[in-house]
């Protein structure tokens, strides 16, 4: 897969996002697919509604790269504070 920089934005978006999703719930899982399911239904709006767009997959493998990244953060992150 060829990293353009869509799929670098899509990586970084997903980790920022897991990241805030954790600071406001507190809840690892909850953040994670929280994000997913923000991703997933990006790619769905982009099949069913934007023009010249359609699913891309190899957006989601970016988003979950994003989201393991995220959760990997907060894992050693909460591990050095404690």
């Amino acid at each position: 897969m060829k990293w353009e920089q869509d799929k670098i934005k899509h990586a970084t978006i997903s980790f920022l996002l897991v990241v805030l999703l954790w600071i406001v719930t507190k809840e690892l899982v909850v953040a994670m697919s929280g994000t997913f399911l923000i991703g997933m239904g990006k790619e769905w709006y982009d099949e069913l509604i934007t023009a010249g767009n359609h699913w891309d997959n190899e957006d989601l493998l970016a988003d979950a790269i994003g989201i393991i990244a995220g959760a990997i953060f907060i894992t050693i992150g909460a591990f050095i504070c404690n």
